[in-house]
């Protein structure tokens, strides 16, 4: 047994064969370069990684199968007496470990490049949908395929747990001899339950990848929670991991699934209160949205600089996250003529930053490393929006709705056409040169006037807005130069219908009723509208108080006024 000092949980021991194995090999060891959260610019402190965070789901996965391991076993015994315990647990305690493996560098601000991957690899073939049908075929067991192909239709994986499979599938082979466990492996990954529960034992295996990825409470999710909380220093609510880890249990009064017995109600309470809590006040924060933002624009540089036609994502691909690596082609920006090459191996943070600084530079990106010259946001909180936003225009007009669906479009337009989405004179010119090219084009007859009539009214929607940018621009003495991002409202997890049905289980009186029915703190209302956005623009030199109330004041005046015109 090797030991990892681990901040929250102490020394958490794990067997030497998978440290010599998986732990000390590079695919694994990427995850201490691969940053934990995008919380840095408000918390500095939140420097964590996805390599310790790792560790802990690992630590906790252990603790949660070892709850209901009795209970698995006297209800499977029965049923299956060939199934092997002891390799379900070995395979879902692997699942826990690498269930990261893949993430993209800076963690979720990059893992949306990999839809995109559709190159053909050494061991894992790419298709048509990328990298879901690299799994499916990696994994190699019929039913899997099944139940993927109908959660693909749906709400599929997200694109790092799927690459997390592969890497792992494709690296640690052979602690997954058999489709039944490489099955198993990447359910508990992906959350791709057992449609079929014909049988006692799928019900039973869907208990076990509840364990690891549900949508109410899991291992992973806890030890976030916890670990965020205290590496960021923000204070929501207590979390005992202890008393709700030890408290899951199968629940089979009225079905299958995984409850917890009734002394955990009170920590499910505050675990997903600080779920709340962390997602409003801290991941929809202006700060960090704003950071994203500019990595996200960074990553579409990198990509567009190192691809083409035969290979349009170079960079976010299995490949590059090996050892081995992928090599990449450019033009140099000298002029030469001579083609340079790059090995991307270990795809992690810094590979970004040093593409960054060196050979994808422009001012959006700067702006990373230059935060004195930032953006500064109109509004810093979706209450905010709601004071200076809705209460004007009235949070149950259609005009609320126009207002965030045509800025949303228009910051669409402009990411999708100019090298930086920016608002600017750049994008007013281009829309106004494209919509002489339209009528340029219909005038010829190469349109027809359906198509005309069509694009003239975008065309218009977007100068309309991009000349009410230009007017705050002049009123205010302050830059034509704005960033819209648009997000999610708030909405809490106490409505899900998912965590409103959890068992919680009475053992005194043999029954278990679901957490509504027992619980008056579990309640919120569904939002509304699920619209919001944040805009940001160039604060002067000298800015004061009175100066941005006005711009503030100016800014939500001329939006509202715009809105039907």
């Amino acid at each position: 047994m090797k030991q990892f000092k681990d901040p929250i949980y102490g020394y958490v021991e794990i067997d030497d064969d998978i440290v010599q194995d998986i732990i000390d090999t590079p695919p694994f060891q990427r995850l201490r370069n691969i940053v934990q959260t995008s919380y840095s610019p408000l918390f500095p402190g939140s420097y964590h990684n996805r390599y310790i965070h790792s560790i802990g789901v690992y630590y906790l996965g252990k603790k949660a199968f070892k709850s209901i391991y009795q209970e698995l076993q006297n209800e499977l015994t029965p049923e299956s007496p060939e199934i092997d315990i002891n390799e379900i647990q070995k395979t879902f305690e692997l699942a826990c470990l690498l269930h990261d493996v893949g993430h993209a560098p800076f963690s979720h601000t990059g893992e949306g490049f990999y839809t995109t991957e559709k190159e053909a690899t050494k061991t894992a073939g790419i298709g048509e949908r990328g990298i879901y049908d690299a799994l499916t075929r990696i994994v190699d067991d019929e039913n899997f395929t099944k139940d993927a192909d109908e959660y693909f239709k749906g709400k599929g994986a997200a694109q790092h747990e799927v690459m997390s499979c592969i890497v792992a599938l494709e690296k640690y082979r052979e602690h997954f001899p058999s489709p039944e466990q490489r099955s198993l492996f990447a359910r508990c990954i992906t959350g791709y339950k057992y449609r079929d529960t014909s049988s006692k034992e799928t019900k039973l295996l869907n208990c076990v990848i509840d364990l690891l990825n549900s949508s109410i409470i899991d291992v992973d999710r806890l030890d976030y929670i916890i670990r965020d909380s205290q590496t960021i220093g923000f204070k929501s609510v207590v979390v005992d991991y202890d008393r709700l880890v030890n408290g899951m249990k199968i629940n089979t009064d009225g079905g299958i699934c995984i409850g917890y017995h009734k002394s955990a109600l009170s920590v499910i309470e505050n675990a997903i209160y600080a779920h709340d809590a962390e997602k409003k006040w801290i991941q929809n924060h202006p700060a960090i949205l704003y950071e994203t933002y500019i990595l996200q624009h960074a990553m579409e540089l990198i990509n567009r600089k190192f691809s083409s036609s035969a290979d349009t994502n170079p960079v976010f691909c299995y490949e590059a996250l090996t050892e081995e690596g992928k090599v990449i082609f450019f033009e140099p920006d000298d002029n030469s003529g001579v083609q340079k090459s790059w090995n991307i191996s270990l795809l992690a943070d810094e590979t970004i930053l040093f593409f960054m600084k060196s050979i994808c530079k422009d001012d959006l990106t700067n702006e990373y490393f230059a935060r004195n010259i930032r953006r500064r946001p109109l509004w810093k909180s979706e209450a905010e929006y709601v004071a200076l936003i809705e209460k004007q225009i009235g949070s149950a007009t259609e005009g609320i709705k126009k207002l965030e669906e045509q800025l949303t479009m228009l910051e669409k337009y402009i990411h999708e056409n100019l090298p930086a989405p920016i608002i600017n004179k750049e994008a007013l010119d281009f829309v106004e040169n494209e919509e002489k090219k339209a009528r340029t084009a219909y005038e010829e007859g190469t349109i027809t006037k359906e198509d005309y009539d069509t694009s003239l009214q975008g065309m218009r929607m977007y100068k309309k807005w991009l000349n009410v940018f230009k007017k705050l621009h002049e009123d205010n003495n302050i830059p034509f130069d704005f960033v819209i991002i648009p997000t999610n409202k708030f909405s809490s997890n106490f409505g899900k219908n998912a965590i409103a049905g959890i068992p919680i289980i009475f053992p005194s009186f043999g029954k278990s009723y679901p957490i509504k029915d027992i619980s008056t703190v579990l309640k919120a209302d569904p939002a509304s509208r699920s619209n919001f956005l944040h805009l940001f623009y160039k604060a002067p030199v000298n800015e004061n108080s009175d100066l941005k109330k006005k711009i503030i004041e100016s800014t939500v005046n001329s939006l509202c006024a715009n809105i039907f015109l």
